[in-house]
């Protein structure tokens, strides 16, 4: 009788246990987004409970996650990129939330972009000008977001690494931007 009369408890009170828990895993991610909230806002906002919430879709990634969830020669080779751009007086970031955009005044001089986990630098060149090259490029026209800087080239290996530093250099010069203390030095260093 004890056998029988514990699997009848167990069949009637696990549902009624499993909504208690889900009730209690609720309550504490609402009291956790209370304090996320009033942290980062210090606001007297009500929190959204995590189930009224739209989920996130895969593409939502910051450009700061989908790199730090790279390999560790894509890292490497990010900074090394922008180790070379931030040697150049008067460039300055602008850390958005899809990119990394290096702007000199207002103009823009390469935009760094995670496209799954390969990282992807964007310049405002001529393809004309290096059609039937060694530089492996896409031109991108069709997007409004990279209007200003339309070629692309994708870095997955150091060489890649070498020519995108050239190509930004020739950006430079193009731009009269390039300092005296650079120059193609900085190139060959990578």
């Amino acid at each position: 009788w004890l056998c029988i009369l514990a699997v009848i408890i167990a069949i009637i009170g696990s549902p009624i246990i499993e909504r208690k828990l889900k009730k209690e895993r609720e309550n504490r991610l609402v009291i956790l987004d209370a304090a996320e909230n009033n942290a980062n806002n210090s606001s007297t906002e009500t929190p959204i409970p995590f189930y009224k919430k739209r989920a996130p879709s895969v593409n939502s990634f910051t450009f700061k996650r989908k790199l730090y969830t790279a390999s560790d020669d894509t890292i490497d080779r990010h900074e090394k990129l922008r180790a070379l751009l931030l040697s150049q007086p008067g460039l300055r970031v602008f850390d958005g939330k899809t990119a990394e955009t290096f702007m000199k005044g207002n103009r823009t001089v390469t935009r760094l972009v995670m496209r799954g986990k390969t990282l992807c630098v964007y310049l405002p060149l001529d393809p004309a000008a290096y059609e039937n090259t060694k530089y492996i490029f896409t031109y991108d026209t069709k997007s409004k977001k990279f209007a200003s800087c339309p070629f692309c080239v994708k870095i997955t290996s150091e060489r890649q690494l070498r020519w995108t530093a050239e190509l930004i250099s020739d950006v430079l010069l193009e731009k009269n931007l390039l300092s005296q203390k650079g120059g193609d030095d900085d190139a060959d260093n990578l």
